[in-house]
C-alpha cells in the first residue's frame, strides 16, 4: 500500500512539473512573439499557456495581445478577469476593458466602466483619465444612436462570389464583369496558407460566372491584394503587402491594360508610398 501511494505521489509531481514546463515555454513564445509585434502568435501562445493554469499577470498578457490583434472578445473576457482580480497591480484593466467594449459595440459596459475609471483616478489629470472623461460622453452618444438605426437595405451576394473566407472589396462593371479581392488558400493542396488576391469574374451565361485568378503582374508572388482602383477600364492602381513581424507593409502599384494582358506594375513614387510607412488604399 506504501508503494502504491509513492507511485501515485511521483506521478503527480511528474505531471505538475510537465504542466509548469509547458506554461513557462507558452508565455516565453508568447513574449518573443509579442516583442516583434507578432499579436496573432502572441494571443495564440499565451492562451495555450492560460488553459494550465490562470493567473492575473497571464490574463493580462492575453488580452493586451489580444486587443493588439482586434479580438475584441477575448481581450474583453480577460481584462474582465483581471479588473476583478487584481486591479491594483493593473489599474489600467478598467479602462482597456471599458475601450474593447466600444470596439464591440457595447456601449452601456463600456461607458460604465469608462466612469468607473475616472472616477477612481479622477485627481491624475493624465491622458487615461482625461480620454476616460471624454469617452464618457462619446460612448452615450454612440449608445442614443443604437436606438434610431438608418434602415438601409442590404442584400448578400451570392455563393457565386461570397466563398467561406472573406471577400474585402468588388469593382462592379456592370452585370457581366466583376473584379473581387479574396482572401483564400491559394490552392487545395495547401488549405492554411491563406493570401489576399484578385478575382475576375466573366459571365458565361445567363445565369453563371467563370472565375479566374489574374496573372502575376498583378497578383504579385508572395504579397497580399487586396485594396484597388480602376483610373478606366483599362488601368489599376492597387496595394500589395507584405506581412513583417505581424504587420502588414504595403505599397501602391499601377499597372495598365494592352491587348486584353495586364503589364509589368510600377511602384509609384514616394512622394506616395512612404520608406517609413504602409500605404493601403489607393
Amino acid at each position: 500500500m506504501k508503494k502504491y501511494f509513492i507511485i501515485l505521489y511521483l506521478i503527480f509531481v511528474y505531471i505538475n512539473s510537465s504542466s509548469s514546463q509547458n506554461i513557462r515555454q507558452f508565455i516565453r513564445n508568447g513574449n518573443k512573439s509579442y516583442e516583434v509585434e507578432n499579436y496573432e502568435a502572441a494571443e495564440y501562445y499565451y492562451s495555450k499557456a492560460i488553459q494550465l493554469g490562470e493567473t492575473s499577470p497571464l490574463a493580462w498578457k492575453l488580452a493586451e495581445a489580444a486587443r493588439m490583434n482586434r479580438d475584441y472578445n477575448i481581450a474583453q473576457k480577460w481584462y474582465q478577469y483581471v479588473a476583478e482580480t487584481d486591479i491594483i497591480k493593473f489599474p489600467l484593466a478598467t479602462f482597456w476593458l471599458a475601450t474593447v467594449q466600444k470596439s464591440i459595440g457595447s456601449y452601456q459596459k463600456a461607458q460604465l466602466n469608462y466612469r468607473k475609471y475616472f472616477m477612481s483616478n479622477i485627481k491624475a489629470k493624465d491622458y487615461f483619465t482625461e480620454k476616460s472623461r471624454h469617452e464618457i460622453t462619446s460612448c452615450e452618444n454612440a449608445l442614443f444612436l443604437t436606438f434610431n438605426p438608418v434602415e438601409t437595405p442590404f442584400k448578400r451576394m451570392d455563393t457565386t462570389f461570397n466563398s467561406k473566407y472573406s471577400e474585402f472589396q468588388i469593382a462592379d462593371f456592370g452585370d457581366s464583369l466583376k473584379y473581387i479581392s479574396s482572401l483564400r488558400p491559394l490552392n487545395i493542396t495547401d488549405s492554411i496558407t491563406f493570401f489576399s488576391k484578385l478575382l475576375l469574374f466573366k459571365k458565361s451565361d445567363a445565369t453563371n460566372y467563370s472565375k479566374e485568378l489574374l496573372d502575376t503582374n498583378i497578383n504579385i508572388p508572395n504579397k497580399n491584394i487586396s485594396s484597388y482602383t480602376f483610373v478606366t477600364n483599362n488601368k489599376i492602381i492597387f496595394s500589395a503587402c507584405d506581412r513583417r513581424k505581424g504587420k502588414f507593409y504595403c505599397q501602391l502599384y499601377q499597372s495598365e491594360k494592352a491587348h486584353e494582358s495586364w503589364n509589368l506594375p510600377t511602384l509609384l513614387p514616394n512622394n506616395i508610398n512612404s520608406n517609413s510607412g504602409t500605404t493601403t488604399n489607393p
